[in-house]
């Protein structure tokens, strides 16, 4: 079957290219996969009509599907206070859940720090005016 193959005067015996040509140029798309993505674009409006017939026929991992990518991650939850005491309570009352206070203190601790860091910035900025006097 390699017997059928053209041979190309660009490349040497091995199929390496030969000097003074580098193959592809940079940037250049392979033809390949190319032709590939056009086809997945092609069958595209087929895809969708079969999905949403899927989906009206209630097709429980149809639905599933479209749900986990169009909804956002997680959930919204609704608090009144940021205090530490709070979020235990709503961890303890069933309202938020160990990995939902984990990621909101880790948002709060990030937030205070940029909150210090905007503090330093001024404190630093007070300093340097007062020397320039």
């Amino acid at each position: 079957m390699a017997d059928n193959l053209p041979i190309s005067t660009d490349r040497d015996a091995l199929g390496r290219f030969g000097p003074g040509n580098g193959g592809r140029m940079p940037g250049s798309r392979n033809k390949v996969s190319s032709a590939a993505m056009q086809a997945i674009k092609d069958m595209s409006s087929e895809a969708l009509s079969a999905l949403r017939a899927r989906i009206q026929a209630g097709d429980m991992q149809a639905i599933a599907f479209c749900l986990d990518r169009i909804l956002p991650k997680g959930r919204t939850v609704e608090l009144f206070s940021t205090d530490p005491l709070a979020i235990s309570d709503a961890v303890a009352n069933g309202d938020l859940t160990t990995a939902e206070a984990k990621d909101l203190a880790a948002a709060l601790a990030k937030l205070r720090d940029l909150a210090e860091l905007d503090d330093l910035k001024t404190r630093i900025d007070e300093l340097e005016r007062a020397v320039a006097k």
